[in-house]
């Protein structure tokens, strides 16, 4: 009985382990996540105040009249997330994996004209 009961708490040990590490790579996640979305606040904010800047006629510096970005072309350009999402919903309902493949169609002509002759 003592051999088993090490045996389980070495078990319990290493469960505890892999819990503990991969809680470690959660937290590291999560601290990668929050300086991600500090970093895209202070983008949009950068990208509002040119917007508005554009939009406005208000003269930019030089610089920034080089990366002037005409904001109603872009969005003729880019899918907005709505339609993506739209999209995502309608290949998920259609779900095309569930469709025949190449080779199974040609097996089913291939049955079809033996069937036939």
């Amino acid at each position: 009985m003592p051999e088993k009961s090490s045996v389980e708490i070495d078990a319990l040990k290493n469960d505890v382990r892999s819990l503990s590490s991969k809680i470690d790579l959660i937290i590291q996640k999560i601290n990668n996540i929050e300086k991600n979305e500090q970093v895209l606040g202070r983008t949009v904010v950068t990208l509002n105040d040119k917007m508005k800047r554009v939009e406005s006629g208000a003269p930019l510096g030089t610089a920034s009249q080089a990366a002037a970005v005409d904001y109603k072309e872009l969005d003729k350009r880019y899918a907005s997330k709505e339609d993506v999402q739209e999209l995502k919903y309608t290949l998920d309902m259609v779900n095309p994996l569930q469709f025949a493949t190449v080779d199974q169609v040609r097996e089913m002509i291939s049955d079809a004209v033996k069937k036939k002759s």
